[in-house]
């Protein structure tokens, strides 16, 4: 998604004819391109082409809204001023049949029939491409509409919660191959190589047709296999069928183009290691003087800060309270979204007593919490919405305080940092009381010899971070 600092100016529209948001992109741009310059196929480069916008019929619509076609015609400007003619600009929108590809390509671009920008498209593999090529060629001037695909989707995202997203090795090979033998056509496989998003993973936001749950939020791992033909690891990939996905996209190319001219390189073996024992822990809680990066009271009266109010764009934001009398038990502790973004854990006097999800509710979104001292609420950032109508979404507990007292907001951002820091102490015994306490836990892999590849295997692990 975008910079969560965008968010803080309240007067800003992403994606749309905005000064604050144009001044932001502006300077972005004005640093971002003369670092590439010099490598224009004019300055004897490989780059020849500049997306302006991406999927833009997918989220503004040109021909309906005259500041989307404005902000069109300002990001053209933009980049004119920094290549001139040295390169060709394109836009790419895409659409599960020709009929939709032709709406997409008129609510994306404001230049049907200029050849200043070549409209492409994209989508997922199939076995005919002419309804999507015969809209874009209707769509851009004439003699000025080379076939293009400039994302051939061979997977999908996969979303916490749901099942892996594969699809089978004759559905991908036979997409490719229709594709490879499609006269002047020219493409690129999304995603050719799986690769890992780490912390920077983001998430979707689609429209569910129930009354109740009209948006549903879907959370991208930190994986972004995607099914590639080369997997994350850099081995070949399985289709749903267990075969191999390399060796088919390879075959379909070759049907069209010949066998590869370069060798495949050899493959890094991997290794197996012994277990790694998490013999020390810091308790989450007890290290917040270490971890946090800032520390604010909540105003009486006040909702709690969002994370963009207190700069945070990845992470966790503890809301905390002490009421020295304590508090009475509460049989009902209501989530709901918008209030929530997008999970937060319930600790009383520093042991769980629940959790809330968004992509639950609102099924499951009631907390039963017993009397006690202290209650923590720890809201988790799970991924910022980048597809969508709600990429301008704020962060944390949107709402009051679940009750009075003296409230404070601390950040833990992502990635976690100072973690050696931390005061790690030996696990307790099994006398102790370690369940529903959120705690760092560590230990040490050792390796005899060669390093090599190797994973770790998460079973048996459940909702938490693992850092190196």
């Amino acid at each position: 998604g975008f910079p969560a600092w965008l968010l803080r100016k309240e007067s800003l529209v992403l994606r749309t004819y905005n000064e604050p948001y144009l001044t932001a992109v502006t300077a972005w741009f004005n640093q971002l391109w003369p670092t590439i310059k010099h490598l224009l196929y004019s300055n004897g480069g490989p780059l020849i082409m500049v997306q302006i916008e991406n999927e833009y019929g997918s989220y503004g619509n040109v021909t309906a809204n005259p500041n989307d076609a404005k902000y069109m015609y300002a990001l053209y400007d933009l980049h004119f001023a920094h290549f001139g003619t040295d390169v060709l600009y394109s836009t790419v929108d895409g659409g599960e049949d020709g009929a939709e590809t032709a709406l997409v390509l008129e609510a994306g671009s404001p230049w049907k029939g200029n050849a200043s920008v070549l409209a492409t498209v994209d989508g997922g593999a199939k076995t005919n491409y002419t309804p999507h090529f015969d809209a874009q060629k209707a769509f851009n001037a004439p003699g000025h509409g080379p076939r293009m695909w400039s994302e051939l989707w061979v997977g999908w995202f996969d979303f916490w919660g749901f099942w892996q997203h594969t699809m089978t090795t004759d559905h991908i090979g036979q997409g490719v191959k229709a594709m490879a033998n499609t006269p002047g056509a020219s493409f690129s496989l999304y995603m050719a190589h799986g690769g890992t998003s780490g912390t920077w993973a983001g998430a979707n936001m689609l429209t569910v047709p129930r009354i109740d749950l009209p948006l549903l939020y879907e959370p991208d791992t930190s994986s972004y296999d995607y099914n590639a033909p080369v997997s994350e690891e850099g081995r070949h990939n399985l289709g749903r069928d267990g075969k191999d996905l390399f060796e088919s996209v390879k075959s379909a190319i070759a049907s069209a183009y010949g066998p590869p001219v370069y060798a495949e390189p050899d493959l890094q073996p991997f290794g197996t290691y012994e277990p790694i024992k998490l013999s020390e822990w810091a308790p989450l809680l007890d290290n917040l003087d270490t971890l946090s990066t800032c520390k604010v009271e909540v105003p009486h009266g006040h909702k709690f800060p969002s994370f963009e109010q207190l700069g945070m764009g990845r992470g966790m934001v503890v809301y905390s309270v002490e009421r020295r009398g304590g508090f009475p038990p509460m049989q009902n502790l209501y989530f709901n979204y918008p209030q929530l973004r997008d999970w937060v854990q319930v600790l009383v006097d520093g042991f769980q007593v629940g959790t809330a999800y968004r992509a639950d509710m609102p099924i499951h979104n009631i907390v039963h919490v017993p009397a006690g001292s202290t209650m923590d609420l720890i809201a988790e950032n799970l991924g910022r919405v980048n597809y969508g109508q709600t990429i301008d979404e704020h962060k944390g507990l949107l709402r009051y305080p679940v009750m009075s007292g003296k409230w404070t907001a601390r950040c833990v951002p992502l990635p976690l940092e100072k973690l050696d820091q931390l005061n790690w102490t030996q696990v307790p015994g099994k006398s102790a009381s370690k369940k529903g306490r959120p705690v760092f836990r560590r230990g040490v892999l050792r390796v005899d010899g060669e390093p090599h590849d190797t994973m770790i295997s998460t079973r048996g692990f459940v909702k938490g971070q693992h850092v190196e």
